[in-house]
């Protein structure tokens, strides 16, 4: 029974605001992070349903989701962005 709640837990998706706090309290505690350290901090806590590919879309939409809303910018190019913290 308890190894079925755990896979429920690890399959089920967090909301998108657990996601965005993550990232935002990364960017706060490290002041700036590629694309692939954003990567390396989700990648394993996304629902294992998503395939590798869907993870990686759902990263970009939550980027782009914090961008929107004003609370980070990327410094860096779009090929190679740097996230941090709007001011």
């Amino acid at each position: 029974m308890t190894a079925t709640k755990a896979d429920y837990i690890k399959t089920r998706a967090q909301d998108d605001d657990y996601y965005c706090k993550l990232i935002t309290d990364y960017l706060k505690k490290f002041n700036k992070a590629s694309r692939g350290e954003i990567d390396k901090l989700l990648l394993n806590k996304l629902s294992n349903v998503l395939d590798n590919e869907q993870k990686k879309k759902k990263i970009a939409n939550l980027l782009t989701k914090l961008r929107r809303s004003g609370k980070i910018q990327n410094e860096g190019s779009k090929k190679t962005p740097q996230w941090k913290i709007a001011e």
